[in-house]
């Protein structure tokens, strides 16, 4: 999918974020760290709902997840200090890199996903997606 000139500047941005922020656990290539981080690349979780990963970025991840049919339990840290644009910047990097074809995502979406989990009274895993075999237990975050 090609990129805007705006999404390009996102993508750009993104680069450079993940590179300080998410390289050095899911790595240059996106492949993650075997068994402990999952992998960004072709990552059936990612790409089930990118903006809804906004939520995972901004907020961590506690519990276990499955990526592309393997189990992960690494908790990942909240980046709760990044803006929506720098969440839709990382999302737009990593959405359409290494082989990932999602398209940009914009900082419209990225606030309304994040502002869904803050009106909710529901854990803000249950409001992101569900675990691929249907359960919400595996996606529940300790606020």
């Amino acid at each position: 999918m090609a990129l805007s000139n705006k999404e390009r500047q996102y993508f750009s941005n993104g680069k450079g974020l993940y590179q300080r922020l998410c390289q050095n656990c899911h790595r240059d290539t996106g492949e993650g760290l075997g068994m402990l981080i999952p992998p960004l690349k072709n990552s059936d979780y990612l790409l089930k709902d990118v903006v809804g990963s906004a939520v995972v970025i901004r907020y961590g991840l506690k519990g276990p997840i499955v990526v592309n049919g393997k189990d992960y339990d690494q908790p990942m840290p909240p980046h709760s200090r990044l803006t929506p644009l720098e969440i839709a910047e990382i999302l737009t990097y990593i959405s359409n890199s290494w082989g990932n074809k999602h398209g940009g995502v914009t900082t419209e979406a990225v606030k309304k996903a994040l502002e869904e989990v803050l009106d909710s009274k529901e854990d803000a895993f249950y409001i992101w997606g569900k675990y691929p075999d249907g359960e919400k237990e595996s996606y529940r975050i300790d606020w």
